[in-house]
């Protein structure tokens, strides 16, 4: 086919003829055509939507001054004092903090704050990490618990849950801070308080259970002994 030929057909194929009948009633609407690309995964956040609203509520409390300006939403309670917060009488009485170099060469500082803890509601019951923050001195990091357990006599045993009507268990919480910490004479630690209720980031759950998600908090200044840097044991 000549080039003259070849354009005369490209132009034929490119002309739309218009069809004056009447289109057939039996015919199906055409369908969208399938997208080829592969569509990602939906994802349901269960546990993690609620752990990280918690934790953004109760850091944005404190670092934007609300330990200082906040009263309304914060409970001053003396260092060793018993107080009661949702199912759980709470008592905290002494801190640690020591220099320790990780597995990975890291340097941190680790916080152990060691109090005890009574179930005193109707059903067993086991506190969660995420209530609890420390920071060090006020406008420095906030830290959210690292780790936490229960203790009977020497032997830790959790976190597990813990029978009501007993006689309080030692539980100690951990925070790892920074290598760049100062120790000050105290450790400020921020306890969430609790409620009962439907406490789900999802209006579909109608799940209730014990959690912190109102933004108020027990504060409690507790002395803070510095031990020694640990020796390497990597």
């Amino acid at each position: 086919m000549t080039e003259q030929g070849a354009g005369d057909q490209r132009a034929a194929d490119a002309v739309t003829w218009v069809d004056d009948a009447d289109p057939d009633s039996s015919w199906a609407p055409p369908s969208a055509p399938a997208d080829p690309r592969p569509r990602p995964k939906r994802r349901v956040l269960g546990v993690g939507i609620p752990v990280l609203v918690v934790v953004l509520v109760f850091a944005l409390v404190w670092a934007l001054g609300g330990f200082d300006y906040r009263d309304d939403k914060i409970t001053d309670v003396a260092v060793g004092k018993t107080f009661a917060n949702g199912p759980y009488d709470f008592t905290f009485t002494q801190a640690t903090v020591q220099r320790q170099k990780q597995y990975d060469d890291k340097v941190i500082n680790k916080v152990l704050i060691n109090g005890t803890v009574r179930n005193t509601w109707t059903e067993a019951v086991s506190p969660q990490e995420r209530w609890f923050l420390a920071v060090n001195r006020h406008g420095t990091p906030v830290e959210a618990t690292y780790s936490h357990i229960l203790r009977k006599g020497d032997v830790p045993d959790g976190p597990s849950m813990i029978t009501p009507g007993l006689p309080p268990v030692a539980y100690q919480i951990e925070f790892e801070f920074d290598k760049t910490m100062n120790p000050g004479k105290t450790i400020t630690l921020g306890v969430g308080k609790l409620t009962y209720g439907n406490n789900s980031a999802f209006s579909s759950s109608d799940e209730e259970t014990w959690d912190a998600d109102s933004g108020d908090l027990y504060r409690i200044r507790i002395p803070l002994k510095v031990l020694p840097p640990k020796k390497d044991d990597y």
